[in-house]
């Protein structure tokens, strides 16, 4: 009788902090929700000069955040609004205050709880990067897509392929599944015209992508049904590809007519980015968190994250894209940008260096020369870990569902590499860990890109379906 009295009180002790835990992570949301509920939505033309990101240090528990939220919330309290501040700290304004939080709530004790990002005043920010808790304060940056030009094709007029089917009018389909070069005489600008073999085995189990992008025409016929919405995170906007961008990679990933992957590959969508294709770096960590927290509440161990986006420098949006492979394990691709430049100067390019399983993709012609266009030039340097095709890439488009169009630049590389690891996942008998499965897409083809890399590894996509 006593000892069993005893173990309970054992149970009780041991149950304490997990509900402490739970009340200081339901408190820090709280707060962070009243201070949201009292912001105005911000247009993306408005300035970020005042918006920042904030990171907690890597094992900060959840009762410090919660007391650094408190603080912070007596500070620029919604309710104080432009009235003078308190205990030294300067007036807030209605733009003043945590606009929202970087968690992976699948942890419901606040262990997915990494920061916060929102508009601060020079004293409050002070008072933030002095807390022992914060690793680091940076600014919001704006990342853009830049300007891309969409060809429409009828894809009523080209061979619709059945998963069966060995010819294709995507040339990028059957250059990656041949190890030499044999589309050389296609004329991409008329897709009308390319009948190509695409080698490929059959599926045999399940796969899923998470394009973070624009979101995606999930209605179009090309997907069958595979393709679902995830999250919205752009504000003002619908649960809708309003730009074109996501639908075109989405196809390129597993499209039934013009896709790399197979019958057994769904396409989640996460839109980060709005109608003219830009979103700031805190909406795509915030995209990127919630992938995390599918990832981990959906339990499907073969899964790939696309984000064909990047710009500015931003350590914490690297952050989360390095997380994605090195605490989740989600093999991670990313689009090496279109300025011809180094991409190691770029978030999130930059990241993947060093970092097996985040792997950055620039993009190639059909004569595998590096992509050098009038208006767009491939990225290159130490950051790019291999290449793709990404010059006049046939997708699906957002007119209606069976448009599709050509569009080039590294955001159509990077598919072509997402859905040859969704394949590679589809046809392995185990769950492939994330750096075997960058080995696989990039270390059998070499030596086959021409033209200035910079420094860039001559890795190029094979499916080792052909030679």
């Amino acid at each position: 009788m006593k000892f069993t009295l005893l173990l309970a009180g054992l149970s009780l002790v041991a149950a304490a902090p997990a509900d402490a835990d739970a009340s200081a992570y339901s408190n820090v949301l709280n707060i962070i929700n009243k201070h949201q509920g009292h912001h105005a939505k911000r247009d993306l033309a408005d300035s970020a000069k005042d918006r920042y990101l904030v990171f907690f240090k890597n094992g900060t528990s959840i009762q410090s955040i919660n007391g650094h939220i408190q603080d912070l919330d007596s500070k620029v309290s919604p309710e104080v609004g432009a009235m003078a501040g308190t205990n030294g700290f300067a007036a807030t304004s209605s733009n003043q205050g945590i606009q929202g939080a970087f968690d992976v709530d699948a942890f419901t004790d606040g262990k997915g709880f990494t920061g916060y990002f929102g508009s601060f005043n020079s004293s409050v920010l002070d008072s933030i990067r002095s807390s022992p808790d914060v690793a680091s304060v940076e600014k919001d940056v704006l990342i853009s897509l830049g300007k891309h030009a969409a060809q429409p094709v009828n894809l009523t007029e080209l061979h619709k392929r059945d998963f069966q089917s060995t010819t294709v009018a995507q040339w990028g389909l059957s250059r990656i599944s041949h190890l030499n070069n044999n589309v050389q005489g296609v004329n991409p600008d008329k897709p009308s015209t390319v009948r190509v073999p695409y080698n490929r085995e059959s599926s045999k189990y399940d796969t899923t992508v998470y394009v973070v992008d624009t979101g995606t025409y999930v209605q179009h016929q090309d997907f069958g049904g595979r393709a679902r919405w995830g999250a919205n995170f752009v504000q003002g906007e619908p649960m809708q590809d309003l730009n074109g961008h996501g639908t075109h990679v989405s196809g390129t990933v597993a499209g039934s007519t013009v896709g790399v992957s197979g019958e057994k590959t769904s396409i989640v969508a996460v839109k980060v980015l709005n109608q003219k294709g830009q979103g700031y770096a805190s909406t795509i960590i915030q995209g990127m968190n919630w992938v995390l927290s599918d990832y981990q509440k959906a339990g499907q161990p073969r899964s790939v994250i696309n984000f064909s986006g990047g710009g500015a420098s931003s350590p914490g949006l690297d952050q989360v894209f390095q997380q994605a492979v090195q605490q989740y394990g989600i093999p991670t691709v990313v689009a090496a940008g279109n300025n011809g430049q180094d991409a190691c100067n770029e978030s999130p390019a930059r990241a993947s260096k060093g970092i097996p399983g985040l792997i950055t993709v620039g993009a190639t012609d059909h004569l595998d020369n590096i992509a050098v266009e009038q208006d767009w030039s491939s990225a290159k340097g130490q950051c790019v870990e291999m290449f793709a095709p990404g010059v006049t890439i046939l997708s699906l488009w957002i007119t209606n569902d069976d448009a599709a169009a050509t569009m080039g630049g590294t955001s159509m590389a990077a598919p072509h590499v997402s859905g040859a690891i969704a394949y590679f996942q589809s046809i392995a008998d185990g769950v492939v860990p994330a750096a075997v499965l960058e080995s696989w897409v990039k270390d059998a083809s070499t030596g086959k890109v021409k033209g200035d890399l910079g420094g860039a590894a001559n890795n190029f996509l094979w499916n080792r379906a052909s030679f």
